[in-house]
């Protein structure tokens, strides 16, 4: 998280959890 686009904030996000 923290790359600066909300798109990849949350795939990341979603991939984690």
């Amino acid at each position: 998280m923290g790359i600066g686009n909300g798109v990849a904030e949350w795939l990341v996000v979603g991939c984690r959890y």
